[in-house]
């Protein structure tokens, strides 16, 4: 991720305006996005900053105010941007401006059919708390080959929430498994910290200290990330197992995002805290007692985090979640019972070349 600091720059002729090319750009408001030749370009205070190549641009990721032209919504809307609005501090959702495509239907039909079976929310929502577990294991005997002093019986307790989570009954079952081990979890990583940093649990909405601030803002991003390729693959995000169905809440993605927590943000968190890439005086507070990263900072550590997201190949490991939640939907509804399965198999072998249209009759839909 390349950090461009815009504020306060004075206009600049089309000369001597950057003009980039990027998969994601995240941009400070308050500011504007218009079109000019079929280019998006970005100002803040009445004077342009930076030109965008829309060729190879997934997403536009707002932070505060941003005025979005009639011109600008055209070229995103024709290449297939996404548009994301989040608060200032990067830690909650505005708004999300995303694209219908009706080719998803059938995809859909198949989440919705799976979604309807209890046993297969059951043996998704396992296989999700168990990676996660999994995931907090690793990190515990990472920070001991580290030298760090790990509590009495941490691990075997964490071991023992993986054999309940296979023993679980149902869902609610697993989630309290999953709680627990959380909570594990994050009473050992309060340990991990040094100096001046504490942490004494997790607390959000408003986060109260500058670790759990940001937690969420890393947990923000990694959410934002799944919810775009969850989107990019046809698929409803708001519809989950572990995470129940809720209004304003992409459950899907919630759930798919578990096993990614730990090494994509807490690491992270510890890894910037302990480096003094972040300082305690880079926070600042508000009157409802929120800790939040101070406007000038919040761009060198959505740099940081992006740095961390690139080297430890998330991205791949992200489009490997989302294939493995789709390879479960799909298993679940046989082509034999099922006109949506039926139809999408006929498509795929057509196009794969492995039979013509006129070798396989299918009843569209």
């Amino acid at each position: 991720m390349k950090l461009f600091p815009l504020r306060n720059r004075a206009n600049r002729p089309n000369s001597n305006l950057p003009h980039i090319r990027v998969g994601i750009a995240h941009l400070t408001g308050p500011g504007k996005l218009s079109a000019s030749n079929e280019h998006l370009e970005f100002e803040t205070a009445g004077a342009r900053q930076v030109r965008l190549d829309v060729d190879g641009l997934s997403e536009v990721v707002a932070y505060g105010e941003l005025l979005v032209t009639s011109g600008a919504m055209r070229l995103v809307e024709q290449h297939g941007i996404a548009l994301t609005w989040l608060s200032p501090n990067g830690c909650y959702v505005w708004g999300r401006f995303t694209h219908n495509n009706s080719d998803r239907v059938l995809t859909k039909l198949l989440q919705f059919q799976a979604w309807e079976d209890r046993a297969w929310q059951l043996t998704t929502a396992r296989d999700i708390v168990s990676r996660k577990i999994e995931s907090m294991h690793t990190a515990l005997r990472h920070y001991q080959r580290q030298g760090k002093t790990l509590s009495n019986g941490v691990l075997s307790r964490v071991e023992d929430c993986g054999r309940k989570c296979g023993e679980a009954g149902d869902v609610e079952q697993l989630r309290g498994v999953e709680g627990y081990a959380t909570s594990l979890w994050f009473s050992q990583y309060a340990t991990f910290f040094a100096g001046d940093w504490t942490f004494k649990g997790r607390n959000r909405r408003p986060p109260k200290d500058p670790v759990n601030s940001l937690l969420s803002l890393g947990y923000m991003q990694l959410y934002r990330r799944t919810v775009a390729r969850i989107e990019a693959s046809g698929y409803e995000a708001g519809l989950g197992a572990l995470h129940e169905f809720r209004p304003g809440r992409q459950s899907m993605a919630c759930d798919i995002m578990e096993p990614l927590r730990i090494p994509v943000v807490d690491r992270w968190v510890l890894a910037v805290c302990g480096q003094g890439i972040v300082k305690k005086t880079d926070f600042e507070s508000s009157d409802n007692g929120a800790v939040m990263l101070a406007r000038g900072r919040i761009g060198n550590v959505l740099t940081r985090l992006e740095e961390h997201w690139h080297q430890g190949n998330f991205e791949q490991i992200l489009e490997q979640e989302v294939s493995r939640w789709v390879e479960k939907i799909r298993g679940n509804v046989s082509r034999d019972t099922s006109r949506a399965a039926s139809y999408l198999r006929g498509r795929l072998l057509r196009e794969s070349g492995a039979v013509t249209s006129g070798e396989l009759e299918v009843d569209e839909l």
